[in-house]
């Protein structure tokens, strides 16, 4: 009986370990959910902050997605509060899917903007 118990337990575990983080919090500026999906019919990527000032950050999209064959540099709204991100943080983004031709490109619509811990989870997810 203490074997199946014990097995039952891991079990659940390795089942809540599995299905990634999932706290959900509200601030003033920002809703804060810990999740590792996004929006399945959305265009969306992932980047590297590589500069920012409080009302912009201009972002590197990661080489896996294709956004990075359309600019290596990307400015967007730095919807953040002050320091709770920095340059080299990964972020995701999901927007209309339309990339204008400036330098750096801009997007035309942003629908949310998620942050990525340490750990790779979504911390922070901020909708406009």
């Amino acid at each position: 009986m203490k074997k199946i118990f014990v097995i039952l337990v891991l079990l659940a575990l390795s089942v809540s370990v599995l299905s990634g983080c999932v706290i959900i919090s509200n601030s003033a500026d920002e809703t804060i959910v810990y999740s590792d999906i996004s929006a399945e019919n959305d265009p969306f990527f992932k980047a590297e902050i590589i500069e920012m000032s409080e009302k912009a950050l201009v972002i590197k999209p990661l080489d896996e997605y294709s956004e990075s064959r359309s600019s290596d540099k990307i400015s967007i709204p730095n919807w953040f509060a002050k320091d709770s991100v920095k340059v080299g943080d990964i972020i995701g983004i999901s927007y209309d899917g339309q990339i204008l031709e400036s330098y750096p490109a801009q997007l035309s619509k942003i629908f949310y903007i998620e942050y990525y811990d340490e750990h790779g989870c979504t911390t922070t997810i901020i909708e406009k």
